[in-house]
């Protein structure tokens, strides 16, 4: 027997929340849909487009808690969210972050930003959405320092592994003998072999207070075949390990193979290295001696590597002016190397160009 064709109406009351708002996010803009009840009673919805600023967004807050928004749902895009969320967090509204898996649009539906926003809003409003963690203030602002040491002893630790390595194909088992690498004995018989002492027993005598003991067994972990292309190698390591401008990723490192010869990547900090190369660009047309500086090598080498110099230069003064309480900056002006230019050498130079090309010179000087 054939059953009856049963209607079930989409009742108000299955509806969780009454007054929503949704945004599809972007990089310079969020799509903004609403859905409030009208006179009615039915559920209408608006949408606009809002530019993805500090006012525009504030003023939006401010508008969807005028409205009584219950519940506003962002969709989780790169780190654009970040500024809608915490935003509307501060005006007080209840906002929920959303993977875009949670909000997948159904197969064959129209892909647009009003469409993804209009979507949004109607699942926010059914309650259908599972949010994502976002933690607290606090907890962001720890969670950012965290992160940092971490990328910082991750850099930290990788060149001590390429300075381990390094050693193995010396035939140097220190690593071995010694508790880690980070010691200051050990610290101690790298410099000495960078320096060129190869003598085990010189060597092991440079180990410090509990190392002592281990003497013998240093003396026939240092027995091997460092040579001077491990040496350089490891300062360059140990440099990368200390100095500032290897930190800020400012030292690039140079690949040839054959007659190819090319920039390696830059490691590093690549938050430090962008701040440095933003100054740098604002530097680079100023009438000052970073910007006569950045002006001489771009004319020879482009204006990309001129940058990276200029933002070198930077983190150089920076970090005098941080070690130095009493260091002052003082600039040295855009015709600094006009005035300190050797002219009887720069004379020399053109002369030999001039004869090079098959041309006879005689110089006259110029009445002053």
């Amino acid at each position: 027997m054939a059953g009856r064709v049963q209607v079930v109406p989409d009742e108000p009351h299955e509806r969780v929340f009454g007054r929503v708002a949704a945004v599809d996010v972007a990089k310079k803009s969020g799509v903004v849909c609403t859905r409030l009840p009208d006179s009615a009673g039915r559920q209408v919805a608006r949408w606009w487009a809002v530019t993805a600023t500090v006012s525009e967004v504030s003023g939006l807050a401010a508008e969807l808690a005028g409205a009584g928004i219950e519940k506003v749902t962002l969709e989780s895009t790169s780190d654009y969210w970040r500024i809608w969320f915490y935003l509307f967090e501060a005006a007080g509204l209840d906002v929920q972050l959303v993977n875009a898996s949670q909000a997948r649009q159904l197969s064959g539906r129209p892909k647009t930003d009003l469409k993804d926003a209009m979507w949004l809003a109607r699942l926010t409003e059914m309650g259908l959405l599972r949010p994502s963690f976002v933690p607290p203030a606090g907890i962001r602002a720890l969670r950012f320092y965290t992160r940092t040491r971490t990328r910082l002893v991750q850099d930290r630790t990788r060149c001590w592994q390429r300075i381990e390595k390094l050693l193995e194909d010396a035939l140097i088992k220190v690593s071995s003998v010694a508790s880690k690498m980070t010691t200051l004995s050990v610290r101690d018989m790298l410099e000495a072999l960078i320096a060129g002492e190869r003598d085990p027993q010189v060597l092991a005598g440079l180990a410090r207070s509990r190392m002592k003991a281990k003497h013998d067994a240093l003396v026939q972990a240092l027995e091997g075949r460092f040579e001077d292309h491990h040496g350089e190698i490891v300062r360059m390591l140990l440099d990368q390990i200390d100095h500032l401008v290897s930190w800020a990723g400012l030292c690039p490192r140079t690949i040839q193979s054959g007659t190819r010869t090319k920039q390696g990547k830059k490691p590093g900090n690549t938050y430090l290295r962008g701040y440095l190369g933003q100054a740098a660009a604002g530097a680079a047309g100023t009438a000052t001696f970073l910007g006569e500086r950045h002006a001489r090598i771009a004319r020879r080498r482009g204006p990309a590597r001129a940058q990276v110099a200029v933002a070198r230069s930077i983190a150089v003064i920076i970090w005098h002016l941080l070690n130095d309480r009493d260091a002052r900056y003082h600039d040295l002006g855009p015709d600094w190397h006009q005035r300190h230019t050797d002219k009887n050498k720069k004379t020399r130079n053109y002369i030999r160009q001039l004869e090079a090309l098959g041309y006879t010179v005689t110089l006259t000087q110029t009445a002053a």
